[in-house]
């Protein structure tokens, strides 16, 4: 149920960028976001993220075909590896914690860019 409401506050902020909710790729990540070519994936996480899970995520990714499209993946956690930062990073992965979702200003600040 805590799930629902991060979604919904998630899909509530990219909708102000424009982006509407997807019902394809869904059985890549948790909820999918589109606008125009850009495709937003978030994935929920309940406990640590670990490398193996982001390698998933990143091998889901590229099974897809992205040719004329953009994507980035939004990762909800609130604990990470070590070390996992700088992967995530070069992987167009973007981690956000659970309680970030609601403070708008974080949510600015960290998706600002993605959506820009």
């Amino acid at each position: 149920m805590y799930s629902d409401l991060l979604k919904e506050k998630l899909s509530k902020f990219f909708r102000s960028f424009g982006f509407r909710k997807e019902s394809i790729f869904i059985d890549v990540c948790e909820l999918v976001l589109k606008k125009d070519t850009f495709y937003v994936f978030v994935q929920f996480f309940e406990d640590m993220v670990t490398s193996q899970q982001i390698e998933e995520i990143e091998e889901r990714l590229n099974n897809l075909d992205f040719e004329m499209s953009r994507h980035v993946c939004i990762v909800i956690a609130d604990d990470i590896e070590d070390n996992l930062t700088e992967k995530m990073k070069s992987c167009d992965i973007v981690h956000l914690k659970k309680n970030e979702i609601f403070v708008d200003d974080i949510l600015r600040d960290n998706l600002y860019k993605v959506v820009a």
